[in-house]
């Protein structure tokens, strides 16, 4: 990788590197932007010189920097911020509001309450505003007349921190922290530090979960006061020199001394730097992560390069607690809608395939890590389950739905088939996830963890397939994911059996369960071939064995491409399927600009990701609405699914492996689109 490439659209250029050498931090970030340009148009084009990947990644990730052209007054304007646990959007209505929200609040993810700083409306109304998402800092910068503010959620702290400059020394500020109608909080305010704390407890798993959210400041004459049960209030003077700092700690909270748990969230806001660790983090991040620069005449493959940036940094600010974010593709931690998650107990396991996809490519595979442990640390309650819902089955049946308790919903032989029940390639998918994440991080403890879920996957696909009149062995009465219900050999599960049974197998033996591997050696030779149809005239792959209507929009006949990799480029079939693939690009998680790339189809890749893009990317953070039609002032949803399909397609078409080595990027035309 590296070398200058034509890839995909026409006369855009890509420079990328998996590991780059030390960044130049610190400059201010409008300067640096500056200097930073001037010099790589003076600097050669390709990131590999002297034997090895030069490559600025400040420079590069500050290319995808937001940058506010007025400030955000609506929240749907919001600005995202996060360190895998707490997230924050950030607006200026009121001249400064922040909506504080963790991932582990269940069942409803309800939020922990919103902060709102009214003296910073004459910065936020200013003539001379200016802002930015520095996302190298992970920091929102804004000033306007003479003032400054520096917002971020520390990434060593479930803190939200605001620091202002230029503030009137001797005007009395105000900040509030408040909830809305339905809540129910504890408040407390003492010493400077006003609080909300709030527990929620799960009627189905008797759960606890909570949390505080305290606020405080580094400042003159703090004083905290209870305003109503929904409301605290602090009140300060700036420093001297027209500085101030609040702080907002919003920790886990399950039950206790409100008080002391305040002093707790709130701990170190006084110090002379609360920063450190944070730029630390996020600055190691970027270098870990593989940058990607794209250029082009008309500004196209620099927006796609951000979108893809803005991934990243949407999975280093969500995904770093013990369970993933993102239900349904949803960005819920950064919603500034009050309590309006999507999905909030239950995770779709088809929504989570593109943000873990995309982690692959990007050198940022340890964020699956809660992806994997949300189906390995449930593995005992998805067994007794399967036992009580699916008689006669051996193994586990790992749902399209699963509950943040590892409660299945779906995998029920004795219910109907729905949307969701009888979807039961989500072991397959998850054993193969499990796979690949060892391949990528030569973690060998990945497969320790995950081999007992791998083999009794592999033992419920075995007890299921059936031998039929022509000798080969067949899955009955299951869903090709929601597009076709109560199939025969539906296109996801034979693919995924195909791959995964061998790998499974080689597993088994490793750990002296030769029983096993044969039964699945046996099978595969008895599995039937790939099922076709006939579109146009055309010989394609069909979304089963069964001639069914479709019910949704998932074209599943496009799985032996990806992620199963069984079929490539060179495949008639493979590329008259996706040419005749029955449903275009309709929703945020279509992986059609992906299946492009990896047929080595440039003109198509193009085309959709702008198609995509401009039908399916909503708001001014990057985030997608879920349909063509949606409003984002009228929604109360984001997802994030959109910029994980450009990231994976953008990824796949700088460097495709199809034999299990990755080559070194060559240049190539765009006829080929193959790197």
């Amino acid at each position: 990788m590296g070398t200058k490439v034509t890839t995909m659209a026409a006369a855009v250029a890509v420079t990328a590197a998996v590991a780059a050498a030390p960044p130049a931090w610190g400059a201010a970030p409008q300067a640096a932007a500056t200097s930073r340009t001037a010099a790589t148009a003076q600097a050669p084009t390709s990131a590999w010189r002297d034997g090895a990947f030069q490559v600025d990644t400040a420079a590069v990730v500050s290319r995808s920097d937001l940058v506010l052209e007025g400030p955000a007054w609506r929240d749907y304007q919001s600005m995202p911020l996060g360190n895998g646990h707490l997230g924050a959007a950030v607006w200026s209505q009121d001249g400064f509001t922040a909506q504080l929200n963790r991932n582990d609040t269940f069942p409803d993810l309800k939020s922990a309450g919103r902060l709102v700083v009214p003296g910073l409306f004459d910065l936020a109304s200013a003539p001379d505003y200016r802002g930015r998402l520095n996302l190298a800092d992970a920091v929102l910068e804004q000033s306007g007349k003479g003032m400054t503010a520096r917002t971020f959620v520390r990434a060593d702290r479930d803190q939200l921190v605001l620091e202002v400059s230029g503030a009137k020394p001797g005007e009395e500020q105000t900040a509030e922290l408040d909830l809305w109608d339905g809540r129910d909080p504890t408040t407390y305010a003492a010493s400077g530090i006003g609080a909300l704390a709030e527990t929620f407890t799960d009627s189905a798993s008797g759960k606890t979960t909570g949390a505080v959210a305290a606020v405080t400041a580094d400042a003159r004459d703090v004083k905290a006061a209870v305003v109503d049960a929904n409301t605290v209030r602090l009140t300060f003077k700036p420093r001297a020199d027209g500085r101030y700092r609040i702080v907002v700690g919003v920790p886990a909270y399950t039950g206790g001394d409100v008080g002391e748990a305040s002093r707790q969230a709130v701990e170190g806001a006084t110090a002379d730097r609360v920063d450190t660790a944070h730029l630390n983090w996020w600055h190691g991040f970027w270098k870990q992560a593989a940058p990607m620069k794209i250029t082009s005449p008309d500004g196209t493959g620099e927006y796609f390069e951000a979108l893809r940036a803005q991934q990243l940094y949407t999975t280093a600010a969500t995904q770093r607690g013990d369970l993933p974010t993102g239900q349904a593709g949803a960005a819920n931690m950064l919603y500034p809608w009050q309590d309006t998650p999507v999905s909030p107990s239950t995770w779709f396991h088809f929504n989570l395939r593109q943000q873990v996809n995309a982690n692959y490519g990007a050198g940022t595979a340890g964020f699956n890590a809660p992806y994997l442990n949300l189906y390995t640390s449930h593995l005992a309650q998805m067994k007794a389950w399967t036992e009580s819902h699916w008689p006669g089955a051996d193994g586990v049946c790992v749902p399209e739905l699963l509950r943040f308790d590892g409660t299945p919903d779906g995998c029920a032989v004795d219910a109907e088939p729905t949307w969701t029940n009888r979807i039961l390639t989500g072991g397959l998918e998850v054993a193969h996830d499990l796979w690949r994440q060892y391949r990528f991080t030569g973690d060998a403890s990945v497969l320790d963890q995950g081999y007992p879920l791998m083999s009794e996957v592999a033992k419920f696909y075995l007890s299921l397939l059936e031998e039929g009149d022509d000798g080969l062995l067949h899955l009955e009465h299951a869903n090709s994911f929601e597009t076709q219900w109560d199939t025969t050999d539906p296109m996801p599960d034979l693919a995924g059996m195909k791959v995964m049974f061998p790998v499974i197998a080689g597993l088994a033996d490793a750990r002296g369960d030769g029983g096993l591997a044969g039964r699945l050696r046996a099978a595969v030779k008895k599995l039937p071939e790939l099922p076709t149809t006939t579109r146009d005239g055309k010989k394609v792959y069909a979304w089963s064995a069964t001639n069914e209507p479709a019910k949704n929009t998932q074209n599943t006949d496009m799985e032996p491409l990806s992620p199963w990799g069984l079929v490539g480029p060179g495949s008639r079939v493979m590329q008259d399927t996706f040419a005749e693939r029955v449903f275009p690009l309709t929703r945020e998680w279509d992986e059609s600009p992906i299946w492009a790339a990896d047929l080595g189809r440039a003109a198509d890749m193009e085309r959709l990701l702008v198609q995509g893009t401009a039908d399916l990317q909503k708001f001014p953070n990057g985030f997608s609405g879920h349909g063509r039609n949606d409003d984002p002032a009228s929604i109360h949803n984001m997802y994030s699914s959109w910029n994980a399909v450009v990231a994976n397609a953008l990824q796949d078409a700088l460097v495709q492996s199809g034999d299990g080595t990755v080559p070194r990027c060559r240049a190539t035309g765009p006829s080929t689109g193959r790197s």
